[in-house]
């Protein structure tokens, strides 16, 4: 090729024939002028509007111009690799970005308008890592899902079906923790407000090797676990401390506690100390309120080998339930009261109650029983009837009557009364049934009581022993007597009966043959006949009239 002279213009010898080749070996052979290139390897910043020449790949022969704005838009192929250096700030747009990728170096900030892809990674080593930690970050094990690693260990996946998986490459739940361990923490989920010395710790799901099928495992320790076959075949719902954590169940509201369940399996509410089974605490109203629109019970039962029956306790102390005191005088026990209601409100119209009826010592404290009841014509209920200490009956109260009263019912409309039994009752002080032919009360309680009766001695000086309704009697006669009245019969159509006889020596009676004659409404007369057919005197008679 022939050489070439700086100048205006130049010729190889052929005339009109400027090649490509000859241009390059004119660059080649040329010297620069000092300055037209300088070094810009230092330039802190490339302006968007600055020219680049740059070499065509597929033609060593030809340069390319372009600007700083061009390139960025330009689809880039092949790898850029940044090795040697840091890119600051990279923005890839929608249409030059779909063949690149960046296999090392440092970006800051990277700004996607469409998306960043990179490989799937492994646990160990995840896909998306921070710097000096390569085995902590993100990987896709599996098409559709996503995992996180920490050290290497997968500690949580999504799913190609969206369900998340704690502690387990395989959830089944939308939510799914399993342990990883044998630590009882590694199956809680903990929940903490900013004091990290109070928080809260729930095991929600547990299917550890260390169940047991109808029991709580070891290990657990929460608000709620399910284990399948446990509590039923369905598996089942518990709130449940165990023997490695032992502490109460606590239900409560408003910041205060509510309902306990103690570690001896005792349930209270409205008290942290249950004494029971099931303690209710109230300081102004302790309420058990049993409802049902068909059914409402409640059944005590007890079965056991022995004499002894289910059993209701009514309490009462004075002073507190902490500080209990001695009960007094009048104290009501307790009431078992029953209520109907009325159309507008609830009524107390029945009452058992227990009460003080003195109080001495510890050891001497009597007490009463009593019942009321309301009457017609209104809902308070009021006392009817009193079993008190010494087994008294009182009536309408501490009514007890007095010693020889009997009680005498006031029919279907009346409570009964205490009434007196006396000598000679007043005409209809007492009551019997009524004979079908009796007229009045009076005439029915004649036809039932004697009208007269007397025991007499009939030797010697005539006396009675005792009588009734009889004045004297008249020794007529040997073995004749004349009995009389005291109040006269109403006629003489009386009944009598008399019986006599003579105590003989050695022991046994002679029996008389005994009869009443000549019956008068003031009197009646007694004959006597021995044995022998004659009239006789005997030191035993006794003689009763009826009408």
């Amino acid at each position: 090729m022939a050489s070439f002279s700086a100048g205006a213009t130049f010729t190889d010898g052929v005339a009109n024939d400027v090649t490509a080749a000859k241009l390059a070996a004119l660059v080649n052979a040329a010297t620069p002028t000092s300055g037209l290139i300088q070094d810009r390897s230092t330039e802190a910043t490339v302006a968007t509007g600055d020219t680049l020449l740059i070499g065509d790949f597929s033609d060593s022969n030809n340069l390319k111009r372009m600007t700083v704005a061009n390139l960025m838009k330009a689809e880039l192929t092949g790898t850029i690799n940044t090795t040697a250096g840091t890119v600051a700030t990279l923005t890839v747009g929608t249409t030059t970005s779909t063949a690149a990728t960046i296999t090392t170096g440092t970006i800051p900030t990277l700004t996607s308008t469409t998306k960043i892809t990179s490989g799937t990674g492994t646990v160990a080593a995840p896909a998306i890592s921070p710097t000096g930690d390569t085995n902590t970050g993100i990987f896709f094990p599996a098409a559709d899902t996503i995992a996180l690693a920490e050290g290497g260990v997968e500690s949580m996946r999504i799913d190609s079906s969206g369900q998340v998986g704690i502690g387990t490459t395989s959830p089944a739940y939308r939510l799914n923790v399993q342990s990883v361990g044998s630590s009882s923490l590694n199956k809680d989920i903990v929940v903490r407000s900013g004091d990290e010395t109070n928080f809260f710790r729930q095991s929600l799901v547990y299917n550890g090797s260390g169940a047991t099928v109808g029991a709580f495992p070891s290990q657990s320790a929460g608000l709620y676990w399910e284990h399948g076959g446990g509590f039923g075949a369905s598996g089942g719902l518990a709130i449940a401390t165990n023997s490695s954590n032992a502490g109460p169940i606590i239900l409560a509201t408003a910041d205060t506690e509510r309902m306990r369940i103690d570690t001896s399996g005792n349930v209270s509410i409205g008290t942290s100390v249950p004494q029971s089974k099931f303690n209710v605490y109230s300081a102004t109203a302790a309420t058990v309120l049993i409802q049902g629109d068909s059914a409402a019970q409640t059944i005590i039962n007890r079965a056991s080998a022995d004499t002894t029956g289910a059993q209701i306790f009514y309490r009462k102390s004075r002073g507190s339930i902490a500080s209990p005191a001695a009960v007094a005088t009048g104290d009501v026990i307790g009431d078992l009261i029953f209520q109907a209601f009325g159309g507008t409100n609830l009524r107390n119209l029945a009452r058992v109650r227990g009460s003080v009826d003195a109080y001495v010592s510890d050891t001497d404290i009597s007490s009463n029983l009593t019942f009321l009841t309301s009457t017609a014509g209104g809902v308070a209920a009021s006392e009817k009837l009193r079993i008190a200490p010494s087994g008294q009956i009182g009536i309408g109260g501490a009514n007890y009557g007095t010693s020889g009263q009997v009680l005498t019912s006031g029919g279907s409309a009346a409570a009964p009364s205490w009434t007196t039994i006396n000598t000679t009752p007043a005409d209809g002080s007492i009551t019997f049934p009524m004979l079908s032919t009796s007229a009045t009360e009076a005439d029915n309680a004649a036809k039932r009581v004697a009208r007269a009766w007397v025991n007499f001695d009939g030797t010697g000086t005539v006396a009675a022993r005792a009588s009734f309704n009889v004045s004297s009697i008249t020794d007529i006669t040997t073995g004749q007597y004349g009995i009389n009245f005291t109040v006269n019969m109403s006629d003489a159509n009386y009944s009598g009966l008399i019986s006599g006889g003579v105590r003989v020596a050695g022991g046994g009676e002679a029996r008389n043959d005994n009869n009443i004659q000549d019956q008068t409404v003031s009197q009646f007369q007694v004959y006597s006949m021995t044995p022998d057919g004659n009239y006789g005197d005997s030191n035993r008679y006794a003689a009763v009239v009826f009408r």
